[in-house]
């Protein structure tokens, strides 16, 4: 067994993640706290709505990926080997061929020898609701930018017609 089929994440880039993770999620708290007080409430236009959607949704799919970076934080090393086992199972454990961390989706895969995997490490709910959350972020970012477009500059170019 080489010692490249057993590679985690780094933990250099997990520490990082941890740290970018919170401070995005506070920075798009501060934006949409800030705005709200700004108007005086809620916004009552369709274009701020989509946009603070976007943002929120945006920030969900931040703090979730987040928490899975400090699951992942605990299966480096020798906790990788653990992972594998507890997804493995004892019994099976010597035809894990190798293990490998990757970062989209966030997970652990643990190779067996007949060419199956497993993914370990990261909660099996973390990875759909962060795809999920970031889809509904930049579908809302884009009713935001086309409503926009829409009630300033009436029809996009492109809808427009020709006279």
């Amino acid at each position: 067994m080489s010692a490249d089929r057993f590679a985690t994440h780094s933990p250099a880039v997990l520490l990082g993640l941890i740290l970018a993770g919170p401070v995005a999620v506070a920075v798009c708290a501060v934006f949409l706290c800030s705005s709200w007080a700004q108007r005086g409430g809620p916004p009552k236009t369709a274009d701020a709505r989509w946009r603070d959607l976007a943002v929120l949704c945006g920030a969900g799919s931040v703090a979730c990926y987040t928490w899975g970076v400090i699951q992942l934080v605990f299966t480096t090393g020798d906790s990788a080997f653990n992972a594998c086992m507890e997804v493995v199972g004892r019994d099976r454990m010597t035809a894990v061929d190798g293990y490998e961390g990757q970062y989209i989706p966030l997970r652990l895969v643990c190779s067996m020898s007949d060419g199956t995997s497993y993914t370990a490490g990261v909660p099996g709910y973390v990875n759909p609701v962060v795809a999920v959350l970031a889809l509904a972020a930049v579908m809302s970012a884009g009713l935001a930018l086309g409503n926009r477009q829409t009630k300033t500059a009436g029809w996009p170019i492109h809808l427009r017609r020709k006279k």
